[in-house]
Parts: C-alpha cells; sequence; structure tokens
C-alpha cells in the first residue's frame, strides 16, 4: 500500500521522519492503516450520512478514505467478490454530503486533532499553501476554476491550506476549496 503524505494532521503516533524537499521541515508519512480509522471517527463525527442500505455511515467513509489514500477514483473499486458496495452507490451517497456544510465543519475536525499539541501562550507561526490541482472533466460545479494553463488544462480544482509551524513540524489545520465566481 502507498504511503500517505501528512504533514502532521495525526502526528500522535510514532512515524517515520523525512525532511521536505522545500523547507527544513520534517514530514511524517502513515502507511492507510494508520490513517484510516482517525479519518473516518472524524468524518462519521462532523458529517451526517443517512444511508438506506445495508452499508453504514462508517463502512462509506472507510470505503472513499481507503480509495483516497491509494490515490484511486471510485470507478476502480468493483471487483468480482468484492464485498464493497457498487460504484452507483457511492457515488449517489456521496452527492448526500452537503458540501457548504463540509467546509463549516472542516476546521473543527483539523483542530480536534492538533488541539493536543498547542501549548497556551507559545507563539506559533502559520503558513498558507495555495494549490491548483489539474481538472480534465466537465466544465461545471462550483468547485472548477478556471486559471492560467498549466497541465494541458486551465480547469483547476483550487484550495488553500492553513499550517501551523511549531519548530520542526507542520500541522494542517484547515483547508479551504476556491468556488467558481457566478
Amino acid at each position: 500500500m502507498p504511503k500517505l503524505y501528512i504533514s502532521g494532521l495525526f502526528y500522535s503516533q510514532p512515524m517515520a521522519k523525512t525532511k521536505h524537499k522545500s523547507q527544513n521541515i520534517d514530514v511524517c508519512t502513515l502507511d492507510g492503516a494508520k490513517c484510516i480509522n482517525p479519518v473516518v471517527k472524524l468524518l462519521v463525527k462532523h458529517v451526517p450520512m443517512f444511508i438506506r442500505s445495508s452499508q453504514t455511515p462508517n463502512q462509506f467513509f472507510k470505503v472513499l478514505t481507503s480509495l483516497a489514500i491509494q490515490k484511486l477514483s471510485i470507478h476502480s473499486i468493483q471487483r468480482p467478490g468484492s464485498n464493497i458496495h457498487s460504484e452507483n452507490s457511492l457515488h449517489h451517497n456521496l452527492k448526500k454530503i452537503d458540501l457548504e456544510q463540509l467546509e463549516t465543519v472542516n476546521h473543527l475536525m483539523f483542530a480536534e486533532q492538533v488541539k493536543p499539541f498547542i501549548i497556551p501562550g507559545k507563539k506559533y507561526a502559520f503558513a498558507i499553501d495555495l494549490t491548483d490541482d489539474p481538472y480534465y472533466g466537465e466544465k461545471n460545479g462550483d468547485y472548477v476554476v478556471g486559471g492560467k494553463r498549466k497541465a494541458s488544462t486551465n480547469r483547476f480544482f483550487s484550495y488553500a491550506t492553513c499550517y501551523l509551524i511549531d519548530g520542526n513540524r507542520k500541522f494542517t489545520i484547515g483547508v479551504i476549496p476556491k468556488k467558481r465566481k457566478c
């Protein structure tokens, strides 16, 4: 299973440390097994889901998190003999998630993981990273934005990530998507 790059978000367990290529900051890599359960627990707690099938919200988020860790799409899950619900079922339930509400609870999920590492009264540095991930699909959706041509497209999923820097540790404390102007 591929390693997942997480900048200290679930830093509570010992992990292999490496130096980030662009800065002198330690970053930790987690394999899927160490990452899936804490992520699923936060999603189940903060993102309400009602699913009318034998699949539970816990299973739903576990499948989605597993796919994300492996950098796979929903299209790649259906294999003969698999006990995972169909691609159509996952799409149907994914559309039920209210993105506005997800944006609202986003910071709560990050804060819950970072809070144990914050020392009251201590000064911290913050960093913001703006990212444009190329998008090659249809030009619809609130979160597909235009931009300067890059990687054979001028459509992107664009978002800002905010980090808290504590010495040589970097904690993700928020991710905010950019919406298309109407």
